[in-house]
This record gives C-alpha cells, structure tokens and sequence, in this order.
C-alpha cells in the first residue's frame, strides 16, 4: 500500500499541537531537575537566586491577600518571613509553566531562577507567535493557513529553543554546587 501523497491538514495540526506540549512539558521537566537539585543542595532558595523567595513566601502572600493586606497580616508575614529556608515549602508553580509559555511567561521564570533570558530574545516571536499562537489558535476552535506554516522550521524552531532551555538549566544547576 502506498502512502498518501499529501499529508492532511488534521496530522499538520496535531504536530503544531503536539510541539507546543512537548515544549512545555521539556521546561517543566528542566525546572523539575533543577528544583531537585536545588533542594538537594541543601542551600536556602535565596543563595541560588534571591527571587526564588517569591516561591518560598507563595502561601504566606497567599495569607496576606486573604487577610486584605491589613496592617495586623502585614505585621504577621513579615514575623513569617524566614530569609534562609530551603526548598522543603517552595512553592514549584512559581517557576513552572501553568499553560501559554509563551516568552514573557518564560522571562519571568527565568528571571526568579536567576538566568538571563537574553539568549532567547531572537526567538521571542516565533516563540510567541507560532508555537503558543498556532497551539492557542488551534486549541480554542480557531483557524490556521496551513499552506502558510512550514512545519519542517517549526519543528526545527521548538527543538533550537529547547536546546538552548536546556543548556541554560545545565548551567544553572552545576553553578548551584560551584
């Protein structure tokens, strides 16, 4: 049996789909090995970068929003605040992708483990635009041209970016025993 000479428009689909979940999972599972390694350091979150506090004091912000911020939950999160806690209450949300990780979401995470997202500015809008744009398009009923996607170079943009998120997360966790 011969194969189909053109591909369908549902397979071409599935891949855009598919290569935006793989490029999450991917970075969810470096800032997984980093968190573990993190944790398995035995150092406090803020001397592997300070803005890792953020998912140290993510319940106790929590607790100051419900309390509406009033002078006495103020005056409590700040008796909380313990500037030397590990990685044994971190709060791992803050630094995984939730959904759309798209370049200002993975700024921001990068930004709390204290990489520079610099690197990766030259795939901001392929980044933005193609793999969370076709995915969010797709995924809430839209529709793409798919005679304007060149598959080949998404497949190929998703796995360049991955290789630089994952030498990026290398990088970090061999300086957290440096």
């Amino acid at each position: 049996m011969e194969n189909p000479p053109v591909v369908g428009e549902a397979l071409l689909k599935s891949l855009i789909v598919s290569c935006y979940a793989h490029w999450e999972g991917f970075y969810n599972d470096c800032a997984n090995a980093f968190l573990d390694a993190a944790s398995s350091s035995g150092r406090a979150a803020r001397e592997i970068s300070p803005r890792l506090l953020v998912g140290v004091f993510s319940k106790n912000f929590a607790r100051l929003r419900d309390m509406n911020h009033s002078r006495k939950a103020q005056r409590d999160f700040v008796d909380q605040l313990n500037l030397n806690e590990g990685f044994s209450t971190f709060d791992k949300s803050c630094v995984l992708a939730r959904s759309n990780l798209n370049f200002e979401a993975l700024s921001y995470n990068y930004t709390l483990i204290g990489m520079d997202v610099g690197h990766i500015q030259p795939f901001r809008l392929k980044l933005d635009k193609e793999i969370v744009g076709y995915r969010h398009e797709l995924a809430h009923g839209g529709e793409i041209d798919m005679a304007e996607v060149d598959m080949a170079s998404h497949v190929a943009v998703v796995d360049g970016i991955m290789r630089i998120v994952a030498g990026d997360f290398q990088a970090k966790i061999i300086s957290i025993d440096a």
